[in-house]
């Protein structure tokens, strides 16, 4: 309900029956007909459905996801930023792991910098403070001709040198996001998933003292296997969801930034319409995906609805349960993000390496 108003003015879009795809099927009578290697590897496994979804790879394990993959081809735009342009508030994930680049993670709530050594280089609290930070980076600098010792010194730097820039953007209690996030006045802001919001506000608003010019941030909110008591829990769910979407799309208006920021969804599968055991749902496969941001041509939707319809006759049912057969890829979604990002025609290959099969890598959702 809190995003309906977004969806008025149009802000929020949704992009229908989204999945992992090999290659795009006509019906569900067709996929039935496929082959083994003309389909994505272990449908209706969450891990590895969740692994294909973060690395934009269909068919098999990957070290990189497609977030990682973008860094790995724009990071130079933010030379002289101090951090990576990458960030998580969740943890680490494939989505973040490039090739040749590396993200960051910061915590979902509080402060961030370096125990012990004071807030930063140039205000510790005392002079043996001070000494101890110069001797933790001579170590970082020794034996650097041994290439093992040289990568973990190296990211072990660039891990310091983050945190010192980012502590004071994460530690500034003022800011305009920590406003907006008021959990007195809306106490579902209290939520693991809207202290990760909060935490990523901060720090786009704090750019200015950053100076990127291009970020990509992950954040998570689990329970969404429903095999129990679906209704109840999916609500509890989006009551946790739909008020930090809603805050975080504020924040961003206030600081200037609506036009510039877009969150967009993404999850492993839907869930069978058909009811499990338990009132409860089994896994499925296509599903709904919103987009919100001032860049965003929202107030409509975008992709095709399945047909609510299940059995054997169904054109969209590839189970006889409702698992409806996407007719828009995770490829195509995640590469129209990608070209408002501003990825390159030449690099989109290098970053969805199966977009070539598919019609079109722009749905059209971004202004």
């Amino acid at each position: 309900a809190q995003l309906a108003p977004l969806y008025n003015a149009g802000k929020m879009a949704a992009l229908f029956n989204v999945g992992t795809l090999l290659q795009p099927f006509k019906s569900a009578a067709e996929y039935k007909t496929a082959q083994f290697n003309q389909l994505p590897a272990n449908l209706f496994s969450h891990s590895d459905q969740q692994q294909q979804w973060e690395s934009g790879i269909v068919t098999g394990y990957s070290r990189t996801g497609w977030g990682g993959r973008i860094s790995d081809r724009m990071s130079a735009i933010n030379s002289a930023g101090p951090i990576p342009m990458i960030i998580s508030a969740s943890g680490s994930s494939l989505f973040m792991s490039g090739e040749n680049t590396s993200p960051l993670t910061i915590p979902s709530e509080g402060g961030f910098g370096i125990n012990g050594f004071g807030d930063k280089p140039g205000s510790f609290y005392s002079p043996q403070h001070e000494a101890r930070y110069k001797a933790l980076l001579e170590l970082m600098a020794t034996d650097q001709e041994m290439a093992l010792v040289r990568g973990a010194g190296n990211i072990a730097k660039a891990s310091v040198d983050a945190s010192v820039a980012i502590s004071n953007t994460l530690n500034n209690p003022g800011t305009i996001s920590e406003g907006v996030f008021n959990t007195a006045a809306t106490p579902a802001l209290e939520s693991y998933f809207a202290r990760q919001m909060l935490q990523i506000a901060k720090v786009i608003e704090g750019n200015g003292t950053l100076g990127l010019k291009r970020q990509i941030f992950f954040v998570q909110l689990g329970g969404f296997d429903t095999h129990n008591n679906h209704l109840q829990e999916q609500q509890d769910l989006f009551a946790q969801l739909g008020p930090a979407l809603k805050a975080f799309q504020d924040a961003m208006e206030k600081i200037g930034m609506a036009n510039k920021v877009t969150t967009f969804t993404q999850s492993d599968f839907g869930r069978t319409l058909l009811p499990a055991a338990g009132a409860g749902s089994d896994h499925a496969w296509g599903n709904h995906h919103l987009i919100i941001g001032g860049a965003v041509k929202g107030g409509t939707t975008y992709g095709t609805f399945p047909t609510l319809a299940l059995g054997p006759d169904s054109p969209d049912d590839v189970s006889e349960e409702g698992r409806w057969l996407p007719t828009t890829s995770s490829d195509q979604y995640a590469a129209t993000l990608a070209n408002w990002f501003g990825v390159s025609a030449s690099d989109m290959s290098y970053v969805f390496p199966n977009i070539g099969n598919f019609n079109s890598g722009n749905l059209g959702f971004m202004l």
